[in-house]
C-alpha cells in the first residue's frame, strides 16, 4: 500500500514559488485546447543526451487542457536541456514498489503560469508507464513538471493530471538517473489506434442503477439513518448518515447497503502518517480500483473532514464516487470541498482506529434514525 507521505515527497519536489515576472510563455488558449481535443493523439519524443529516446502518446481527447499545455511547451523548446530532477525507485515496508522519474521544471517556478488541475470524465489510472502533470503545492495548480510512473501509483490517482503514456521501451525510463538531461523534445500529431493502456472503464459491473430521484427525495424527507457495520471479529461500528446534508451520497450508500453490496468486503487502505490518518473500504475487489460501475455527483456542503467523518473516495473525476468510502482517524481539513462527507461515527471510533488492511465487514445494515444529537462534523 502506497502511503500519503509519498504525496508529500512529490509535492516537496515542486514547491509553489512566485510565478515568473514578465514570462514570455502563456497558457494554452481556448483555440489550442479545442485543437488538442479535435486532434486527439500526439506523439511526443524525448531525446536524452545519451542518445536514447522516450516516445509518449498524449491523449488530447481525454485531457485536452493538459495536453495542449504540454504540446505548447514542447514546441516552444521549453524542455530542451532540462534534466530529470527527481528519480525514485524503492521498496516500501509493505513490499510494494514506488517508482517514478520527474522532470520539466528547472527552477521550481514553472513556465510562469499555473493551470487548474484537470479532471476527466474518463477513468484514468496511474499504472506503470503513465505520464502525468505534477501539481505544485496545491490541489488546483500545475505548470510544466511531469511524472513518468515506473510502477503502479494508485495513491496519485486524482492528485495529478494523467495525460499520456509511454509507447516506447520502458527500459529507457527504468534506466533514467537523477540529472539525466533531455537534449530535445519534439511533438507531432499521431494516428495510432492502439488501446490506451492507462484508460479503464468505470470498475465493476452495475448490478443495479444508481439512486433515483425518488430515492434521494425519500432520504431528504427522512433525514438521518443509522448504519451498523458488524466486523468479522465481532466488533461493531455505528454510523449516523446525514441525509439532509448529502442526500445523493446517503441514498447511494443506503441502496448499496440494502443490496448487501458491502457484506464481506475488506478495508483495503490504511493511512497512518501524522495529519493523514484514515481507513478506506467499500471496494468488492479489495484493490482500490473496484466499484458499482457508475459514479454519482460530488456533494460538498457544511460537513467537514473531522475525526470520525465518513466520506466518499473518488478518482480524478470529481463525479466518480461509487461505493468506496473512508473514515477519518484525525482531522484532514485539506480534504474539505474535495470529497463528499455524508456522516459520522456514533460508536466504535476505537474500532476504526484499530482497523488493519484486510479486516472484513461481515454485514452492513441500515435503518431510519430519529436521534437528535448534534452532528460533530457539522461546520459551525
Amino acid at each position: 500500500m502506497l502511503t500519503r507521505i509519498m504525496i508529500a515527497v512529490m509535492l516537496c519536489l515542486a514547491p509553489l514559488l512566485a510565478l515568473a515576472q514578465g514570462a514570455v510563455l502563456q497558457p494554452p488558449s481556448a483555440e489550442e485546447i479545442q485543437a488538442a481535443q479535435k486532434q486527439g493523439r500526439y506523439l511526443a519524443t524525448l531525446t536524452l543526451e545519451n542518445g536514447k529516446t522516450i516516445e509518449m502518446v498524449l491523449e488530447g481527447a481525454y485531457m485536452p487542457v493538459t495536453v495542449a499545455n504540454f504540446v505548447k511547451l514542447i514546441k516552444a523548446g521549453y524542455y530542451d536541456g532540462m534534466d530529470f530532477s527527481a528519480v525514485v525507485s524503492q521498496k516500501l515496508p509493505d513490499g510494494s514498489e514506488l517508482g517514478f522519474a520527474s522532470g520539466g521544471d528547472a527552477t521550481g517556478a514553472g513556465p510562469g503560469y499555473r493551470l487548474p488541475l484537470e479532471s476527466s470524465p474518463y477513468f484514468l489510472q496511474h499504472k506503470r508507464a503513465t505520464v502525468s502533470m505534477l501539481r505544485a503545492g496545491s490541489y488546483e495548480l500545475s505548470g510544466s513538471q511531469f511524472v513518468i510512473a515506473r510502477s503502479i501509483l494508485p495513491v496519485y490517482d486524482g492528485q495529478f493530471a494523467i495525460f499520456g503514456w509511454v509507447k516506447s521501451d520502458m527500459a529507457v525510463v527504468d534506466g533514467i538517473q537523477k540529472g539525466d538531461v533531455i537534449k530535445s523534445a519534439t511533438v507531432a500529431p499521431y494516428k495510432g489506434t492502439e488501446a490506451c493502456p492507462v484508460l479503464s472503464p468505470m470498475p465493476g459491473i452495475a448490478t443495479q442503477p444508481p439512486p433515483t430521484k425518488a430515492d434521494v427525495d425519500a432520504v431528504l424527507k427522512q433525514g438521518r439513518y443509522l448504519v451498523t457495520i458488524n466486523m468479522d471479529d465481532g466488533k461493531k461500528i455505528t454510523l449516523v448518515l446525514e441525509g439532509k446534508e448529502a442526500p445523493i451520497t446517503v441514498a447511494n450508500f443506503i441502496k448499496l447497503a440494502k443490496a448487501k453490496y458491502y457484506d464481506g468486503v475488506v478495508f483495503h487502505r490504511l493511512e497512518t502518517e501524522p495529519g493523514m490518518q484514515l481507513v478506506q473500504g467499500g471496494d468488492p475487489e479489495g484493490t482500490g480500483r473496484g466499484g458499482p460501475g457508475y459514479g454519482i455527483r460530488l456533494e460538498t456542503g457544511s460537513l467537514l473532514n473531522k475525526t470520525g467523518a465518513i466520506g466518499m473516495a473518488r478518482s480524478q473525476d470529481p463525479n466518480s464516487a461509487g461505493s468506496q468510502f473512508y473514515i477519518l482517524r484525525c482531522d484532514i481539513p485539506a480534504f474539505d470541498g474535495k470529497f463528499a462527507i455524508f456522516g459520522w461515527v456514533k460508536e466504535g471510533q476505537k474500532v476504526v482506529d484499530n482497523i488493519k488492511i484486510g479486516d472484513r465487514m461481515k454485514t452492513v445494515t441500515v435503518a431510519p434514525y430519529a436521534g437528535t444529537e448534534a452532528c460533530p462534523v457539522l461546520k459551525q
